[in-house]
């Protein structure tokens, strides 16, 4: 038998961190996940190899966990991108990701 406390437990990140993106490479659309230990502002946000912003999935305030959010490329070429997540407190985590298309 399980107890209500066992069965509603989550379990909460003990740091921040950026998943790496899934799938990838990816073709039209992938998921970013983020990890927040304590609530804080985020922003997430996407940049072609040239440094130009090509996508904000995310920004403002977020309760802590674990965050999946949606990276749709449709409109975007083929090519190497970067995924940049930056806490309130200006930890940065970058990831790349390749769409083909």
């Amino acid at each position: 038998d399980v107890s209500e406390e066992e069965s509603c437990s989550v379990i909460m990140p003990d740091q921040f961190s950026l998943h790496p993106v899934w799938p990838n490479p990816f073709n039209a659309s992938a998921t970013v996940t983020v990890d927040l230990p304590e609530a804080s502002d985020l922003s997430v946000t996407v940049f072609g190899l040239d440094g130009r912003e090509v996508a904000v999935l995310t920004q403002g305030y977020r309760p802590a966990g674990s965050h999946n959010l949606h990276f749709n490329g449709e409109g975007l070429a083929t090519g190497v991108y970067f995924v940049q997540a930056t806490t309130g407190d200006n930890q940065t985590i970058v990831r790349k990701v390749t769409l083909l298309k």
